[in-house]
């Protein structure tokens, strides 16, 4: 299908709004201030109210994997059948299966991500090994989670640039990222892994987000100690039967979302955009937006596109109790101490 277009200028102001989101994440929710419901951003019309927004995502039309423009040789970075966008391509609901299946046998690992967290100095090494572990049947070496860690903060960049730009001023971090995909991907080939390609992807694109909110949920219990009592009393939980820690979780992805829009096509040309930055906010779904508050109840939130049956995110129930486990770890290491 041949994709939407946008003049340069467009496509710039997006790429700088969406970069100024993923570093203030109130951003998109200032803009739908000034512009209210019908402004336009990503290269088409937002739906910004939480009602709207579920219901764009229920019509389960395709996803864009672009906002500021079509990514240029987007083969470099990610497959062409990219499931976290979940867009139609080679093979898609053969991938999606087997990502549903792998995240669900994961899931049921979670004591050994406890065991991982608590023998790392950083969480974030910890969920590299754990998802190359059970996602890619590799285990990482130092030299591989120092290699992964800095893929995962080059390629967030690049695929964001222009393929020109990639190729001339950054040529050198350009032909980095592409040598360290090759090499993953022959390894994972290598232990007899399917799909290795999008296994990458997920591995790549979600390490860093698994890690950022459990960050926040630790500097908003550093701020409300009245919060503190019902998380310390899941402790000694098992992994993945915590509901206050993830009710916590929750409330990060909705208040902190660095995952600001997703962006849909209709009829070929029609492109809709469905604002989660705003859309998580709406004081009609939650009264008291900016307020965490661990009773609010979190079945259907948006930010995992949990009302799309068929392009829903596989990770909806396994990220909230991984990232919660990383939050107890840092509990018990005393980062509330």
């Amino acid at each position: 299908m041949e994709r939407p277009t946008q003049g340069r200028i467009e496509a710039f102001s997006n790429l700088l709004l969406f970069i100024r989101h993923n570093l203030k994440p109130e951003t998109l929710r200032k803009l739908h201030v000034r512009k209210g419901d019908n402004m336009r951003i990503f290269g088409g019309r937002a739906h910004t109210s939480f009602s709207a927004v579920r219901a764009l995502m229920a019509e389960e039309n395709e996803k864009i994997d672009w906002f500021a423009g079509p990514l240029d040789d987007r083969a470099d970075y990610l497959t062409k059948s990219y499931v976290p966008f979940l867009g139609e391509g080679p093979n898609h609901t053969l991938r999606r299966r087997e990502i549903i299946g792998g995240v669900a046998r994961a899931h049921a690992q979670l004591a050994d991500l406890e065991d991982l967290l608590a023998k790392e100095k950083d969480h974030e090494r910890a969920l590299a090994r754990f998802l190359y572990r059970h996602f890619a049947k590799i285990e990482l070496t130092d030299a591989d989670v120092d290699a992964h860690l800095d893929f995962r903060e080059n390629a967030r960049v690049l695929t964001l640039l222009p393929l020109w730009f990639r190729k001339t001023l950054l040529r050198g971090k350009h032909a980095k990222v592409k040598t360290f995909r090759t090499a993953m991907l022959k390894r994972m080939d290598a232990a007899g892994v399917s799909i290795a390609d999008s296994w990458f992807d997920v591995i790549w694109f979600n390490s860093g987000t698994l890690g950022f909110y459990p960050e926040k949920a630790i500097e908003t219990l550093k701020e409300r100690k009245d919060l503190q009592p019902v998380i310390f009393a899941e402790v000694d939980l098992p992994a993945g039967q915590r509901p206050k820690t993830r009710a916590l979780i929750h409330e990060m992805l909705r208040i902190y979302t660095k995952i600001p829009s997703t962006n849909y096509v209709k009829n070929g040309d029609q492109v809709e955009i469905a604002v989660i930055a705003t859309a998580s906010v709406d004081p009609e779904k939650y009264p008291d937006p900016y307020k965490v508050d661990l009773d609010r109840d979190h079945s259907d939130a948006i930010g995992f596109s949990g009302v799309s049956q068929n392009r829903g995110c596989p990770g909806e129930k396994f990220a909230p109790d991984a990232m919660a486990s990383v939050v107890i770890d840092k509990i018990r290491k005393g980062a509330l101490a």
